[in-house]
């Protein structure tokens, strides 16, 4: 048989995870909102870096634009500095792309890749 004194510190433990709950909760759908967030903003730098890639004339610089509600910067540059000088002939050129991607404030998502293309 159990006394009173059991049956009180089941109840105050029962009660204690109880009160723990909801801010579980919270923190797991805040978390969940977080992933989806670095997930939206990966899937808009992945399609960025695909037009940029598909671009035939692909030249060095930075263009911004948004996408889905995210806003994006793709910053194109020769891959090495010693071609700067090859690619002012006209040859094509290997292109270091970065791409980043705001998910939320504070949280930017950077997607980089290299396509061959002019300098100008």
């Amino acid at each position: 048989m159990t006394s009173l004194l059991e049956m009180i510190v089941a109840v105050a433990i029962l009660a204690g995870l109880v009160s723990l709950a909801p801010r579980a909760v919270a923190s797991s759908r805040a978390g969940i909102e977080r992933i989806e967030d670095t997930v939206q903003a990966q899937i808009v730098a992945e399609a960025v870096l695909s037009v940029r890639q598909r671009d035939a004339a692909l030249r060095t610089g930075v263009r911004s634009g948004t996408m889905n509600g995210l806003r994006w910067m793709a910053e194109s540059r020769p891959y090495l500095e010693r071609q700067k000088a090859d690619a002012d002939s006209g040859a094509p050129t290997l292109i270091a792309i970065r791409i980043s991607v705001e998910a939320r404030p504070g949280h930017v998502v950077v997607l980089e890749a290299l396509a061959v293309g002019a300098s100008q």
